[in-house]
C-alpha cells in the first residue's frame, strides 16, 4: 500500500546531509533526519495481503482481509503512486475492489479513486476523497469508512512540505529515537496542524507519530509502526492508530509481501476491477516470472 518509500531524486540530498553531519560534529538537524527517513528504500512496487482490524468503543471487533498491488511512480508524470485492492474476507464482501491514483500533496489535486461492487457489476468514481480531507463517501465500502489509517497516515510525506524542528530524544521499546515536530508550510496540504514523529536513530524509521488537530491544537490521533527488512528495503509490517476523540482503533498488518516485481501500468486500471481477484493474481504471477 502506501508504505512504499520515495527514493528517486533524494540521493544527492542524503549525501549532503551526511556531509552536514560531520560539519556539525555529528549532530543531525531535524531537516536532515526527515530527509534520511524519506530516502529509506522500500522498493518500487509491491503486492501482498492486508488485514484490517477495527475496534470502536462499545462495538464488536471487525476484520477485513484484502489482496493488493501497489506501484510507486516517484512523482513521474505527476502521479505519486497507484494502488489496487480486492476484498478476500469477509465472504459477503469478496471481490469488492478499490483502485486509487494518488497525486503529490503539494499539487493540491484530488486523488482519483474508484470502487467496484460485484453484485451491481459497477465501477463507481468515489468523490470527495482526498489525502487530507478525511471524508469518505457514504457509498464507499466500510473498510475505507471505518479506517483511522488514511493515505496521509500511511504514505511518506515529502519533507519540503513542512517546517521541521528537533524537540528531543526518547526511547520506544528500547530503541533510541529522535523526536521531530513537523508543521505544514501550507495548511491545505494536511488534515493536521502539526505532527510529532519518533524516528529511530539507527535507521531513521518512523515508529510513533502524534497528530494534532487544526481546530484546537489538541492531540487527536496516535500511530505506531513496526518494520522489517526485505533485502535492502524496509517495509512496515504492522501499523496501528487510535483516534483519541472517538476511541476508534485500527490495526493494519501486511503479509506475504513481494517487492520489485516490475508490475506493469495496466494493472492499475478500471478494467482490472471487473476482471476480478483471480485475474489480478494471474497477472502478478506473470510479472514475477
Amino acid at each position: 500500500m502506501a508504505s512504499m518509500r520515495h527514493c528517486t531524486g533524494v540521493a544527492l540530498g542524503s549525501c549532503l546531509a551526511v556531509l552536514a553531519a560531520f560539519a556539525h560534529g555529528g549532530e543531525l538537524s531535524a531537516d536532515e533526519i526527515v530527509a534520511r527517513s524519506y530516502a529509506v528504500d522500500s522498493g518500487d512496487d509491491m503486492s501482498g495481503e492486508l488485514e484490517f482490524t477495527f475496534q470502536g468503543q462499545g462495538e464488536p471487533t471487525t476484520r477485513t482481509v484484502l489482496f493488493m498491488a501497489y506501484k510507486n511512480y516517484h512523482g513521474d508524470a505527476d502521479v505519486d503512486s497507484k494502488l489496487v485492492m480486492f476484498t478476500e474476507f469477509p465472504p459477503d464482501k469478496r471481490d469488492v475492489a478499490f483502485l486509487a491514483w494518488f497525486y503529490p500533496a503539494a499539487s493540491g489535486r484530488q486523488h482519483d479513486m474508484w470502487l467496484y461492487l460485484p453484485e451491481l457489476r459497477t465501477v463507481r468514481k468515489m468523490g470527495g476523497m482526498h489525502d487530507h480531507s478525511h471524508h469518505h463517501d457514504d457509498d464507499g465500502d466500510e473498510t475505507y469508512r471505518n479506517s483511522e489509517l488514511d493515505h496521509e497516515e500511511l504514505a511518506p510525506r515529502p519533507p519540503r512540505l513542512d517546517h521541521h524542528r528537533l524537540v528531543g530524544t526518547d526511547s520506544v521499546e528500547g530503541v533510541m529515537c529522535y523526536m521531530v515536530e513537523s508543521v505544514p508550510i501550507d495548511p491545505k496540504t494536511s488534515a493536521y496542524a502539526r505532527r510529532v514523529t519518533w524516528f529511530t536513530q539507527d535507521r531513521y524509521l518512523p515508529v510513533r507519530i502524534e497528530y494534532y488537530a487544526k481546530d484546537d491544537g489538541v492531540l487527536v490521533k496516535e500511530q505506531h509502526l513496526s518494520w522489517r527488512q526485505i533485502g535492502h528495503s524496509w517495509l512496515w509490517d504492522e501499523v496501528s492508530a487510535i483516534n483519541l476523540r472517538n476511541g476508534r482503533h485500527t490495526r493494519l498488518v501486511q503479509s506475504n509481501v513481494k517487492i520489485n516485481s516490475g508490475l506493469p501500468d495496466n494493472l492499475f486500471t478500471k478494467r482490472i476491477l471487473k476482471q476480478g481477484l483471480n485475474a489480478l493474481r494471474g497477472r502478478l504471477g506473470e510479472a514475477r516470472n
